[in-house]
Protein backbone atom coordinates (compact mmCIF):
# COMPACT_ATOMS: atom_id res chain seq x y z
CA UNK A 1 0.00 0.00 0.00
CA UNK A 2 2.80 2.66 0.99
CA UNK A 3 4.75 2.31 -2.50
CA UNK A 4 1.35 3.86 -4.53
CA UNK A 5 -0.47 5.53 -1.70
CA UNK A 6 0.40 8.85 -0.05
CA UNK A 7 -3.27 9.73 1.64
CA UNK A 8 -6.30 8.02 1.96
CA UNK A 9 -9.76 9.95 2.14
CA UNK A 10 -12.84 7.73 3.90
CA UNK A 11 -16.44 9.05 3.41
CA UNK A 12 -18.92 7.03 5.68
CA UNK A 13 -22.01 8.46 7.13
CA UNK A 14 -21.93 7.45 10.67
CA UNK A 15 -22.17 9.32 13.98
CA UNK A 16 -19.23 9.66 16.37
CA UNK A 17 -21.27 9.17 19.20
CA UNK A 18 -20.23 5.32 20.24
CA UNK A 19 -18.06 7.14 23.00
CA UNK A 20 -21.39 8.08 24.72
CA UNK A 21 -22.10 11.07 26.63
CA UNK A 22 -21.87 9.62 30.13
CA UNK A 23 -17.78 9.97 28.73
CA UNK A 24 -15.61 12.55 30.47
CA UNK A 25 -13.07 12.53 28.72
CA UNK A 26 -11.66 14.15 25.07
CA UNK A 27 -12.09 11.34 22.39
CA UNK A 28 -11.83 10.69 18.89
CA UNK A 29 -14.37 8.34 18.76
CA UNK A 30 -14.96 5.58 16.04
CA UNK A 31 -13.49 7.32 13.10
CA UNK A 32 -10.41 8.88 15.14
CA UNK A 33 -9.86 4.87 16.23
CA UNK A 34 -10.02 3.73 12.49
CA UNK A 35 -7.57 6.74 11.44
CA UNK A 36 -5.51 5.61 14.57
CA UNK A 37 -5.79 1.74 13.04
CA UNK A 38 -4.43 2.48 9.41
CA UNK A 39 -2.02 5.15 10.07
CA UNK A 40 -0.36 2.86 12.70
CA UNK A 41 0.06 -0.01 10.34
CA UNK A 42 0.86 2.29 7.27
CA UNK A 43 2.91 5.03 9.02
CA UNK A 44 3.92 6.81 5.88
CA UNK A 45 0.39 7.33 4.54
CA UNK A 46 -1.53 9.89 5.72
CA UNK A 47 -5.47 8.69 6.41
CA UNK A 48 -8.66 11.19 7.18
CA UNK A 49 -12.17 9.82 8.12
CA UNK A 50 -14.77 12.59 6.81
CA UNK A 51 -17.98 12.93 8.04
CA UNK A 52 -20.65 13.48 5.69
CA UNK A 53 -24.62 12.72 5.67
CA UNK A 54 -24.55 11.31 9.30
CA UNK A 55 -27.04 13.26 11.07
CA UNK A 56 -29.30 10.16 11.38
CA UNK A 57 -27.36 7.37 11.51
CA UNK A 58 -26.53 5.62 14.98
CA UNK A 59 -23.16 3.68 15.43
CA UNK A 60 -25.19 2.00 18.51
CA UNK A 61 -28.06 0.81 16.95
CA UNK A 62 -27.95 -3.28 17.34
CA UNK A 63 -30.35 -5.83 15.96
CA UNK A 64 -30.62 -8.21 18.47
CA UNK A 65 -32.83 -10.59 16.12
CA UNK A 66 -35.76 -10.70 18.07
CA UNK A 67 -37.65 -8.10 16.33
CA UNK A 68 -36.43 -5.42 18.93
CA UNK A 69 -33.63 -2.58 18.45
CA UNK A 70 -31.13 -1.52 21.20
CA UNK A 71 -29.03 1.57 21.14
CA UNK A 72 -26.94 0.14 23.79
CA UNK A 73 -23.45 0.07 20.86
CA UNK A 74 -21.92 -3.43 20.49
CA UNK A 75 -19.91 -2.95 23.29
CA UNK A 76 -22.82 -2.67 25.58
CA UNK A 77 -21.99 -0.65 28.57
CA UNK A 78 -18.00 -0.33 27.66
CA UNK A 79 -18.00 2.67 24.84
CA UNK A 80 -14.69 2.21 24.50
CA UNK A 81 -15.01 -1.26 22.80
CA UNK A 82 -17.74 0.12 20.77
CA UNK A 83 -15.57 3.09 19.46
CA UNK A 84 -12.95 0.62 18.39
CA UNK A 85 -15.70 -1.98 17.20
CA UNK A 86 -17.30 0.29 14.97
CA UNK A 87 -13.54 2.02 13.65
CA UNK A 88 -12.27 -1.44 13.08
CA UNK A 89 -15.23 -2.36 10.45
CA UNK A 90 -14.42 1.35 8.98
CA UNK A 91 -10.69 0.77 8.89
CA UNK A 92 -11.24 -2.58 7.50
CA UNK A 93 -12.99 -1.99 4.74
CA UNK A 94 -10.74 1.07 3.50
CA UNK A 95 -7.97 -1.34 3.84
CA UNK A 96 -9.29 -4.26 1.67
CA UNK A 97 -9.95 -1.72 -1.46
CA UNK A 98 -6.68 -0.59 -1.02
CA UNK A 99 -5.15 -4.23 -1.19
CA UNK A 100 -7.86 -4.97 -3.76
CA UNK A 101 -8.18 -2.67 -6.36
CA UNK A 102 -10.59 -4.39 -8.48
CA UNK A 103 -13.19 -3.74 -5.75
CA UNK A 104 -13.46 0.09 -6.76
CA UNK A 105 -12.95 2.10 -9.89
CA UNK A 106 -9.36 3.26 -9.88
CA UNK A 107 -9.28 6.05 -11.50
CA UNK A 108 -7.03 9.48 -12.18
CA UNK A 109 -7.93 12.57 -11.36
CA UNK A 110 -7.18 15.54 -13.66
CA UNK A 111 -7.87 18.98 -13.79
CA UNK A 112 -7.39 22.05 -11.64
CA UNK A 113 -7.81 22.58 -8.09
CA UNK A 114 -10.88 25.46 -7.25
CA UNK A 115 -12.61 26.35 -4.95
CA UNK A 116 -15.84 29.75 -3.81
CA UNK A 117 -16.66 29.93 -0.44
CA UNK A 118 -19.20 32.71 0.93
CA UNK A 119 -20.22 33.47 4.11
CA UNK A 120 -24.48 33.42 4.75
CA UNK A 121 -26.37 35.26 7.01
CA UNK A 122 -28.42 32.56 7.94
CA UNK A 123 -31.11 34.31 9.53
CA UNK A 124 -32.48 36.04 6.40
CA UNK A 125 -32.11 34.03 3.72
CA UNK A 126 -34.77 33.39 0.84
CA UNK A 127 -35.03 31.09 -2.04
CA UNK A 128 -37.96 31.10 -4.00
CA UNK A 129 -40.20 32.43 -1.47
CA UNK A 130 -39.10 29.81 1.47
CA UNK A 131 -37.43 31.75 4.27
CA UNK A 132 -34.96 31.30 6.97
CA UNK A 133 -35.63 32.48 10.66
CA UNK A 134 -34.32 33.64 13.42
CA UNK A 135 -32.38 30.73 15.05
CA UNK A 136 -34.24 28.82 18.25
CA UNK A 137 -33.73 25.63 19.55
CA UNK A 138 -36.90 22.80 19.62
CA UNK A 139 -38.30 21.36 22.78
CA UNK A 140 -37.54 18.04 21.29
CA UNK A 141 -34.22 18.35 21.27
CA UNK A 142 -34.33 18.54 25.10
CA UNK A 143 -35.58 14.80 24.85
CA UNK A 144 -32.54 13.78 23.19
CA UNK A 145 -32.05 10.90 20.74
CA UNK A 146 -32.44 7.04 20.43
CA UNK A 147 -28.73 7.10 21.70
CA UNK A 148 -29.83 8.73 25.23
CA UNK A 149 -33.08 10.50 26.64
CA UNK A 150 -32.55 14.16 27.81
CA UNK A 151 -35.17 15.45 30.00
CA UNK A 152 -38.22 14.41 28.26
CA UNK A 153 -38.52 10.37 27.41
CA UNK A 154 -40.95 12.00 24.42
CA UNK A 155 -39.86 13.38 20.42
CA UNK A 156 -42.30 15.26 18.51
CA UNK A 157 -42.69 18.22 20.46
CA UNK A 158 -44.70 20.21 18.00
CA UNK A 159 -46.82 23.42 18.66
CA UNK A 160 -49.81 21.73 18.54
CA UNK A 161 -48.46 18.65 20.75
CA UNK A 162 -47.61 21.17 23.99
CA UNK A 163 -50.73 23.43 23.27
CA UNK A 164 -52.64 20.03 23.89
CA UNK A 165 -51.93 19.61 27.31
CA UNK A 166 -51.38 21.81 30.95
CA UNK A 167 -48.90 19.99 31.51
CA UNK A 168 -46.23 20.38 28.43
CA UNK A 169 -47.29 23.58 28.07
CA UNK A 170 -45.82 24.29 31.62
CA UNK A 171 -42.84 22.35 31.18
CA UNK A 172 -42.28 24.85 28.20
CA UNK A 173 -43.06 27.79 29.93
CA UNK A 174 -40.49 26.97 32.91
CA UNK A 175 -37.67 25.79 30.31
CA UNK A 176 -38.11 29.26 28.43
CA UNK A 177 -38.20 31.09 31.73
CA UNK A 178 -35.32 29.60 33.15
CA UNK A 179 -33.12 30.01 29.71
CA UNK A 180 -33.82 33.88 29.02
CA UNK A 181 -33.32 34.35 33.06
CA UNK A 182 -30.27 32.68 33.46
CA UNK A 183 -28.80 33.14 30.59
CA UNK A 184 -29.92 36.14 29.05
CA UNK A 185 -31.79 35.11 26.11
CA UNK A 186 -34.77 37.40 24.52
CA UNK A 187 -37.81 36.21 23.78
CA UNK A 188 -38.78 35.64 20.40
CA UNK A 189 -41.50 37.46 19.04
CA UNK A 190 -44.69 36.08 17.25
CA UNK A 191 -42.99 36.66 13.81
CA UNK A 192 -39.94 33.71 14.83
CA UNK A 193 -42.59 31.68 16.27
CA UNK A 194 -44.28 31.87 13.17
CA UNK A 195 -41.71 31.17 10.94
CA UNK A 196 -40.55 28.44 12.96
CA UNK A 197 -44.10 26.47 12.65
CA UNK A 198 -44.46 23.52 13.52
CA UNK A 199 -41.54 23.69 16.22
CA UNK A 200 -42.28 24.33 19.96
CA UNK A 201 -39.35 26.43 20.75
CA UNK A 202 -37.45 26.03 23.82
CA UNK A 203 -34.23 28.01 23.80
CA UNK A 204 -34.40 31.42 21.61
CA UNK A 205 -30.37 30.95 20.98
CA UNK A 206 -30.65 33.35 18.10
CA UNK A 207 -33.06 36.19 18.88
CA UNK A 208 -30.62 38.99 20.59
CA UNK A 209 -28.53 41.55 19.39
CA UNK A 210 -25.51 39.68 19.83
CA UNK A 211 -26.87 35.68 19.51
CA UNK A 212 -25.80 32.72 21.53
CA UNK A 213 -25.13 30.94 18.13
CA UNK A 214 -23.47 32.52 15.12
CA UNK A 215 -26.25 33.72 12.22
CA UNK A 216 -23.06 34.04 9.89
CA UNK A 217 -22.15 30.96 8.70
CA UNK A 218 -19.69 29.57 5.64
CA UNK A 219 -20.47 27.31 2.82
CA UNK A 220 -18.26 26.48 0.62
CA UNK A 221 -17.24 24.42 -2.75
CA UNK A 222 -14.13 22.96 -3.95
CA UNK A 223 -13.00 20.74 -6.24
CA UNK A 224 -9.90 18.88 -7.46
CA UNK A 225 -9.64 17.76 -10.76
CA UNK A 226 -13.26 15.96 -11.65
CA UNK A 227 -14.08 15.64 -7.53
CA UNK A 228 -15.95 18.32 -5.56
CA UNK A 229 -16.78 18.54 -2.49
CA UNK A 230 -20.26 20.70 -0.93
CA UNK A 231 -19.00 21.87 2.59
CA UNK A 232 -21.89 22.50 5.49
CA UNK A 233 -21.44 23.69 8.97
CA UNK A 234 -23.92 21.37 9.78
CA UNK A 235 -25.04 17.53 10.86
CA UNK A 236 -26.99 16.77 7.80
CA UNK A 237 -29.60 14.16 7.55
CA UNK A 238 -29.07 11.13 5.07
CA UNK A 239 -31.95 12.28 3.09
CA UNK A 240 -30.52 16.52 2.97
CA UNK A 241 -27.42 15.28 2.22
CA UNK A 242 -28.98 13.10 -1.11
CA UNK A 243 -30.49 16.18 -2.24
CA UNK A 244 -27.14 18.46 -1.51
CA UNK A 245 -25.46 15.96 -3.87
CA UNK A 246 -27.89 15.61 -6.45
CA UNK A 247 -28.40 19.51 -6.58
CA UNK A 248 -24.88 20.25 -6.66
CA UNK A 249 -23.63 17.17 -9.29
CA UNK A 250 -25.87 18.55 -11.78
CA UNK A 251 -24.10 21.96 -11.33
CA UNK A 252 -20.64 20.80 -11.15
CA UNK A 253 -20.68 18.85 -14.12
CA UNK A 254 -22.16 22.11 -15.78
CA UNK A 255 -18.74 23.99 -14.49
CA UNK A 256 -16.61 21.40 -15.56
CA UNK A 257 -18.34 21.40 -19.33
CA UNK A 258 -17.05 25.35 -19.26
CA UNK A 259 -13.96 24.71 -18.22
CA UNK A 260 -13.22 21.99 -20.38
CA UNK A 261 -12.53 19.39 -18.04
CA UNK A 262 -14.15 16.04 -18.62
CA UNK A 263 -17.28 15.78 -16.40
CA UNK A 264 -18.17 11.50 -17.59
CA UNK A 265 -16.03 10.56 -14.14
CA UNK A 266 -17.79 13.53 -11.91
CA UNK A 267 -18.28 12.63 -8.47
CA UNK A 268 -19.79 14.86 -5.39
CA UNK A 269 -18.84 14.05 -1.87
CA UNK A 270 -20.79 16.18 1.44
CA UNK A 271 -18.44 17.16 3.81
CA UNK A 272 -20.64 18.28 7.45
CA UNK A 273 -19.55 20.16 10.29
CA UNK A 274 -17.01 21.97 8.54
CA UNK A 275 -15.72 25.46 9.13
CA UNK A 276 -18.05 26.12 11.42
CA UNK A 277 -20.66 24.14 13.19
CA UNK A 278 -24.53 25.17 14.50
CA UNK A 279 -26.60 22.08 14.72
CA UNK A 280 -28.70 19.56 12.35
CA UNK A 281 -30.14 20.20 8.95
CA UNK A 282 -32.99 18.09 8.13
CA UNK A 283 -35.42 18.04 4.90
CA UNK A 284 -38.55 20.10 5.09
CA UNK A 285 -40.29 16.74 5.88
CA UNK A 286 -38.27 15.29 8.43
CA UNK A 287 -38.71 19.20 10.16
CA UNK A 288 -42.24 18.63 10.47
CA UNK A 289 -42.56 15.98 12.84
CA UNK A 290 -40.01 17.29 15.48
CA UNK A 291 -37.50 14.84 16.66
CA UNK A 292 -34.23 15.82 17.70
CA UNK A 293 -32.80 16.40 14.47
CA UNK A 294 -35.74 18.93 13.57
CA UNK A 295 -35.66 20.69 16.67
CA UNK A 296 -31.95 21.06 16.62
CA UNK A 297 -32.03 22.32 12.85
CA UNK A 298 -32.21 25.97 13.89
CA UNK A 299 -32.90 28.43 11.15
CA UNK A 300 -36.37 27.30 10.48
CA UNK A 301 -38.22 24.77 8.20
CA UNK A 302 -36.65 25.62 4.98
CA UNK A 303 -32.81 25.94 6.00
CA UNK A 304 -32.23 22.63 3.78
CA UNK A 305 -33.57 24.51 0.23
CA UNK A 306 -31.73 27.37 0.93
CA UNK A 307 -28.44 25.65 1.59
CA UNK A 308 -28.96 23.92 -1.58
CA UNK A 309 -29.29 27.48 -3.40
CA UNK A 310 -26.36 28.82 -2.45
CA UNK A 311 -23.96 25.94 -2.77
CA UNK A 312 -25.70 25.59 -6.23
CA UNK A 313 -24.80 29.21 -7.03
CA UNK A 314 -21.27 28.47 -5.58
CA UNK A 315 -20.88 25.49 -8.02
CA UNK A 316 -21.44 27.15 -10.64
CA UNK A 317 -19.28 30.27 -10.11
CA UNK A 318 -16.15 27.61 -9.89
CA UNK A 319 -16.70 28.35 -13.79
CA UNK A 320 -15.89 32.03 -13.37
CA UNK A 321 -12.85 33.78 -13.62
CA UNK A 322 -13.42 35.58 -10.60
CA UNK A 323 -10.12 37.50 -11.04
CA UNK A 324 -11.27 39.00 -14.07
CA UNK A 325 -11.88 42.33 -13.70
CA UNK A 326 -14.89 43.95 -16.50
CA UNK A 327 -15.52 40.06 -17.00
CA UNK A 328 -19.76 40.04 -17.71
CA UNK A 329 -19.62 37.03 -15.29
CA UNK A 330 -18.75 37.35 -12.01
CA UNK A 331 -18.16 36.08 -8.18
CA UNK A 332 -20.10 36.47 -5.06
CA UNK A 333 -19.27 39.81 -3.80
CA UNK A 334 -22.04 39.62 -1.17
CA UNK A 335 -20.02 37.80 1.37
CA UNK A 336 -21.21 38.45 4.72
CA UNK A 337 -18.37 39.64 7.84
CA UNK A 338 -18.07 36.94 10.60
CA UNK A 339 -18.96 39.42 13.91
CA UNK A 340 -16.50 38.80 16.22
CA UNK A 341 -17.71 38.38 20.44
CA UNK A 342 -16.90 36.28 23.14
CA UNK A 343 -20.37 35.30 25.01
CA UNK A 344 -20.06 37.59 28.25
CA UNK A 345 -20.56 35.77 31.50
CA UNK A 346 -18.66 35.84 35.21
CA UNK A 347 -16.11 33.04 35.82
CA UNK A 348 -18.22 29.97 36.77
CA UNK A 349 -21.39 31.34 35.18
CA UNK A 350 -23.11 28.12 34.33
CA UNK A 351 -23.65 29.37 30.88
CA UNK A 352 -19.44 28.35 30.50
CA UNK A 353 -17.18 30.95 29.53
CA UNK A 354 -15.96 31.04 25.93
CA UNK A 355 -12.42 32.65 27.58
CA UNK A 356 -9.60 30.30 28.79
CA UNK A 357 -10.69 28.81 32.34
CA UNK A 358 -9.30 31.01 35.27
CA UNK A 359 -10.42 28.90 38.51
CA UNK A 360 -7.29 28.59 41.07
CA UNK A 361 -6.25 24.95 42.25
CA UNK A 362 -7.01 25.12 45.99
CA UNK A 363 -4.15 26.80 48.03
CA UNK A 364 -2.47 23.65 49.13
CA UNK A 365 -1.87 23.53 44.97
CA UNK A 366 -0.54 24.66 41.88
CA UNK A 367 -1.28 23.93 38.13
CA UNK A 368 0.32 21.04 37.28
CA UNK A 369 0.90 19.36 40.73
CA UNK A 370 0.30 15.72 41.44
CA UNK A 371 -2.83 14.67 42.76
CA UNK A 372 -2.00 11.34 42.79
CA UNK A 373 1.14 9.68 41.37
CA UNK A 374 1.36 7.00 39.07
CA UNK A 375 0.93 3.56 41.17
CA UNK A 376 3.54 0.88 39.94
CA UNK A 377 5.09 -2.10 42.08
CA UNK A 378 8.72 -1.58 42.56
CA UNK A 379 9.03 1.15 39.62
CA UNK A 380 7.93 -1.44 36.80
CA UNK A 381 5.48 -2.53 34.81
CA UNK A 382 5.07 -4.73 32.22
CA UNK A 383 3.52 -4.27 28.49
CA UNK A 384 -0.01 -5.03 28.69
CA UNK A 385 -0.39 -2.40 31.71
CA UNK A 386 -1.75 0.73 32.47
CA UNK A 387 -0.24 3.64 34.02
CA UNK A 388 -2.09 7.27 35.34
CA UNK A 389 -1.35 9.99 37.33
CA UNK A 390 -3.85 12.90 38.48
CA UNK A 391 -3.03 16.59 38.21
CA UNK A 392 -4.46 20.04 39.50
CA UNK A 393 -5.27 21.41 36.25
CA UNK A 394 -7.40 24.42 34.50
CA UNK A 395 -10.45 22.93 32.35
CA UNK A 396 -10.00 22.66 29.23
CA UNK A 397 -12.51 24.37 27.38
CA UNK A 398 -11.52 26.61 24.19
CA UNK A 399 -7.49 25.35 25.03
CA UNK A 400 -7.10 23.00 22.64
CA UNK A 401 -6.61 25.36 20.04
CA UNK A 402 -3.43 26.37 21.90
CA UNK A 403 -2.78 23.18 23.85
CA UNK A 404 -1.68 20.97 21.24
CA UNK A 405 -1.15 17.73 23.09
CA UNK A 406 -2.94 17.68 26.98
CA UNK A 407 -1.35 14.46 27.62
CA UNK A 408 2.16 12.85 26.62
CA UNK A 409 4.59 10.12 27.31
CA UNK A 410 7.91 10.80 27.42
CA UNK A 411 10.82 8.08 27.06
CA UNK A 412 14.14 8.70 28.91
CA UNK A 413 17.03 8.97 25.85
CA UNK A 414 20.17 7.69 27.39
CA UNK A 415 22.22 9.74 24.48
CA UNK A 416 21.05 12.76 25.00
CA UNK A 417 20.38 12.21 28.78
CA UNK A 418 16.89 14.04 28.87
CA UNK A 419 13.45 12.52 28.60
CA UNK A 420 11.75 13.21 25.36
CA UNK A 421 8.29 12.72 23.49
CA UNK A 422 7.36 9.47 23.05
CA UNK A 423 3.86 9.59 22.61
CA UNK A 424 1.03 11.98 22.83
CA UNK A 425 -2.82 12.10 23.33
CA UNK A 426 -3.34 11.87 20.06
CA UNK A 427 -2.63 8.15 20.01
CA UNK A 428 -5.71 6.14 21.45
CA UNK A 429 -4.23 4.47 24.15
CA UNK A 430 -3.00 7.67 25.81
CA UNK A 431 -6.12 9.38 27.31
CA UNK A 432 -6.61 12.77 29.04
CA UNK A 433 -9.70 12.89 31.30
CA UNK A 434 -10.97 16.04 32.86
CA UNK A 435 -13.60 15.98 35.75
CA UNK A 436 -14.40 18.66 37.95
CA UNK A 437 -13.14 18.34 41.81
CA UNK A 438 -15.03 19.47 45.16
CA UNK A 439 -17.40 21.26 42.49
CA UNK A 440 -14.85 24.53 41.42
CA UNK A 441 -11.40 22.86 41.19
CA UNK A 442 -10.20 21.33 38.10
CA UNK A 443 -8.69 17.45 38.27
CA UNK A 444 -6.55 16.14 35.15
CA UNK A 445 -5.58 12.47 34.29
CA UNK A 446 -3.21 11.26 31.91
CA UNK A 447 -3.41 7.55 31.14
CA UNK A 448 -1.52 5.02 28.73
CA UNK A 449 -2.57 1.99 27.72
CA UNK A 450 0.67 0.16 27.27
CA UNK A 451 0.37 -2.30 24.12
CA UNK A 452 2.47 -5.65 23.96
CA UNK A 453 3.87 -4.53 20.82
CA UNK A 454 7.61 -4.40 21.55
CA UNK A 455 8.48 -3.02 18.34
CA UNK A 456 6.86 0.13 18.81
CA UNK A 457 6.71 0.29 22.48
CA UNK A 458 10.58 -0.89 23.35
CA UNK A 459 11.74 -1.43 26.93
CA UNK A 460 12.81 1.84 28.80
CA UNK A 461 12.29 4.53 31.00
CA UNK A 462 9.17 6.42 30.81
CA UNK A 463 7.13 9.31 32.52
CA UNK A 464 4.01 11.26 32.01
CA UNK A 465 3.46 14.92 30.97
CA UNK A 466 0.44 16.65 31.67
CA UNK A 467 0.14 20.20 29.50
CA UNK A 468 -2.06 23.34 29.79
CA UNK A 469 -3.13 26.91 29.61
CA UNK A 470 -5.32 28.83 32.01
CA UNK A 471 -6.14 32.72 31.65
CA UNK A 472 -4.67 34.89 34.30
CA UNK A 473 -7.15 38.34 35.03
CA UNK A 474 -3.90 40.45 35.41
CA UNK A 475 -2.42 39.13 31.81
CA UNK A 476 -3.80 39.21 28.51
CA UNK A 477 -2.04 36.43 27.04
CA UNK A 478 -2.59 32.83 28.48
CA UNK A 479 -0.15 31.11 30.72
CA UNK A 480 1.08 27.76 30.45
CA UNK A 481 2.03 25.06 32.83
CA UNK A 482 3.15 21.28 32.88
CA UNK A 483 2.84 18.39 35.51
CA UNK A 484 5.04 15.81 35.86
CA UNK A 485 5.05 12.20 37.29
CA UNK A 486 7.67 9.71 38.64
CA UNK A 487 9.06 8.16 36.00
CA UNK A 488 8.66 3.99 36.06
CA UNK A 489 10.03 1.41 33.71
CA UNK A 490 8.69 -0.16 31.38
CA UNK A 491 9.93 -4.15 31.11
CA UNK A 492 9.08 -7.24 28.64
CA UNK A 493 6.10 -9.12 29.48
CA UNK A 494 6.04 -12.00 31.76
CA UNK A 495 2.54 -13.89 33.01
CA UNK A 496 0.73 -9.91 33.51
CA UNK A 497 -0.39 -10.09 29.54
CA UNK A 498 -3.61 -8.25 29.91
CA UNK A 499 -4.39 -9.00 26.06
CA UNK A 500 -7.12 -6.38 25.22
CA UNK A 501 -6.96 -3.84 27.57
CA UNK A 502 -10.62 -2.90 27.08
CA UNK A 503 -12.12 -5.74 28.37
CA UNK A 504 -10.16 -5.27 31.70
CA UNK A 505 -11.56 -1.42 31.74
CA UNK A 506 -13.59 -0.48 34.56
CA UNK A 507 -15.38 1.95 32.06
CA UNK A 508 -17.41 3.94 35.08
CA UNK A 509 -14.62 5.90 35.81
CA UNK A 510 -15.00 7.69 32.26
CA UNK A 511 -18.35 8.83 33.57
CA UNK A 512 -19.34 12.19 35.08
CA UNK A 513 -19.83 11.82 38.81
CA UNK A 514 -23.70 12.05 39.90
CA UNK A 515 -22.71 13.71 42.69
CA UNK A 516 -20.98 16.70 40.83
CA UNK A 517 -24.25 16.62 38.31
CA UNK A 518 -26.57 17.16 41.70
CA UNK A 519 -24.32 19.90 42.86
CA UNK A 520 -24.38 21.67 39.83
CA UNK A 521 -28.09 21.21 39.14
CA UNK A 522 -28.25 22.70 42.69
CA UNK A 523 -25.94 25.54 42.00
CA UNK A 524 -27.93 26.54 39.10
CA UNK A 525 -30.98 26.24 40.73
CA UNK A 526 -30.00 28.75 43.41
CA UNK A 527 -28.94 31.21 41.05
CA UNK A 528 -31.99 30.65 38.96
CA UNK A 529 -34.00 31.92 42.32
CA UNK A 530 -31.12 34.44 42.73
CA UNK A 531 -31.74 36.06 39.64
CA UNK A 532 -35.87 36.00 40.26
CA UNK A 533 -35.73 37.54 43.19
CA UNK A 534 -32.79 40.14 42.25
CA UNK A 535 -35.98 41.32 39.43
CA UNK A 536 -38.66 41.35 41.31
CA UNK A 537 -37.83 42.54 45.16
CA UNK A 538 -34.52 44.42 44.66
CA UNK A 539 -35.54 46.88 41.76
CA UNK A 540 -33.60 49.98 42.63
CA UNK A 541 -35.45 52.77 43.46
CA UNK A 542 -35.56 56.30 41.72
CA UNK A 543 -34.66 58.11 44.55
CA UNK A 544 -31.08 58.59 46.29
CA UNK A 545 -30.11 55.78 48.76
CA UNK A 546 -30.07 56.83 52.29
Amino acid sequence: VEKKTTAVWSFFAIHTTSVTRDNNMINSDNKGYAEWLLERKYPNVSVAFFQNEAGDVSPNMVDNKDAKMTFSGLGGENFVLSAEIMGKKQADVVEKVLLSPHLASEQGIVGSILSRARNVDYSALNAGGKKTCRSLVGMAMLAGTEDGRGLFDQEGWTQEYVESSYLRKGVATVVRQFSTTTFGFENPSNEDIKCHEPKSYGLAVGTAERPAVPRILPLQVFKIGQFGLAIVPFETTTMSGHRIKKQVMGDFIESLEKLSEDPKKAYVELLSLSNAYVGYMTTYEEYQVQHYEGASTLFGPHQLENTVAELSRLTKELANNCKTSGSKVSCSTDSKAVPVFAYESLYGHPGGNSLLDSRKPPFWGSYGDLVQDVSVSNGKIEHGGYVSASFWCSAPANSQIIVKSFCDVEKYNQNSNKYETFLNDHDWNVRFLWRRKYLYFSSCSCEWFIENDLNFIPDGKYRLRLNGAYASKDAETPKFYSGISSSFQVISPGHNDMGTHHTHLEISKYFIYLFDEVLVFISITLLLLWKLIRSCCLKPTNGKAK
